[in-house]
């Protein structure tokens, strides 16, 4: 049964693949589809993999389309999820220097 857990997203645009931090990994009881070994800053980690639906919107009024992911188990500072390339690379992100915002566009399905 699919659970839905709304939270605060990093983006980073540095990270391949997204990062779900741990406590929201125990808050939904999440079972891992295998386990990987990860290079990271801190050097190489073992963390298990998870498939989740991530939903990043609303898109202009209507509904964001849920993305699946197989994203990692770690610790995410300030946050309940890094967004990754793994995400990322779906659609488009653009930033807007001067205004100091950003747009991040994913794909819909009609």
């Amino acid at each position: 049964m699919p659970f839905e857990f709304r939270g605060r997203g990093i983006i980073d645009t540095g990270a391949e693949a997204s990062i779900i931090d741990g406590a929201v990994v125990d808050a939904l009881d999440l079972v891992p589809v295998r386990h990987v070994t990860l290079l990271t800053t801190m050097g190489q980690v073992n963390a298990p993999a998870y498939g989740v639906l991530v939903t990043i919107g609303p898109r202009h009024g209507k509904g964001a389309d849920s993305l699946p992911v197989q994203a990692y188990e770690g610790s995410v500072s300030g946050a309940d999820m890094l967004i990754g390339r793994d995400i990322l690379n779906q659609g488009e992100l653009v930033w807007e220097g001067r205004e100091r915002r950003f747009s991040l566009t994913l794909p819909h399905t009609p």
